[in-house]
């Protein structure tokens, strides 16, 4: 299947060609879908009522761009202090975080491009067709059921925070049958560039919205 190269391009690349493909430009309200993926009737859900808050926060704080921030990431030692209190004296590694040091900061007008790149991803989705591939996307168990708590990668806004999140969207296996999909604060690991580079909207998808708004980008 066709990639395609976003987030490691995303300030080379003219990102209002995606989000001029929508009428309006504001988070889409949640709808319900039911898809029928062989045999298993899988229920899932689109929550963007917190979405708008998220992405007006954007504007307010000291943000940086997800893909140099991810490949800057390291897991920091702990302390001796911080291994006597938190670990009963065992040698032990924090969660990885970004190297601020080495972290791209973001101008107001590329985050804003950036939100109202997401935004317009959240509404292209936002549809039948799209929630039935979301959900074949999803990894199954043998029986054809979801599991839980597995996350769907969908789609990154390439904005990240100081120290080890980027927003994102994310369908997220609430039970074996049933998904959400929403707009969040994502904890990033070393290595996640490769799993973002393959996430939901960087596959190209013949005749899905979303996929011929990407296509624009690289015409």
């Amino acid at each position: 299947m066709e990639k395609f190269k976003i987030y490691e391009n995303m300030n080379e690349l003219d990102l209002s060609k995606v989000s001029q493909q929508v009428k309006a430009l504001k988070w889409p309200k949640g709808k319900r879908y039911t898809v029928n993926c062989n045999g298993v009737e899988i229920k899932i859900q689109t929550y963007f009522s917190t979405a708008a808050e998220k992405t007006d926060d954007l504007a307010e704080d000291n943000l940086y761009d997800a893909y140099t921030g991810i490949e800057s990431m390291y897991a920091r030692e702990l302390t001796d202090d911080e291994i006597m209190w938190e670990t009963n004296g065992e040698p032990q590694y924090a969660d990885p975080c970004f190297d601020r040091d080495k972290l791209d900061y973001l101008e107001e007008d590329e985050i804003k491009k950036r939100a109202d790149f997401i935004i317009a991803i959240g509404n292209l989705i936002n549809n039948q067709e799209t929630m039935e591939a979301i959900v074949n996307a999803a990894t199954k168990k043998k029986n054809g059921t979801l599991h839980k708590n597995r996350v769907v990668r969908i789609a990154s806004s390439g904005v990240a925070t100081f120290w080890n999140e980027v927003y994102a969207i994310v369908a997220r296996a609430k039970t074996d049958t049933s998904m959400s999909v929403t707009f969040e604060a994502v904890l990033c690991r070393p290595g996640d560039n490769e799993l973002w580079a393959n996430d939901f909207i960087s596959t190209y998808h013949e005749g899905l919205p979303v996929s011929e708004a990407l296509k624009g980008l690289f015409e």
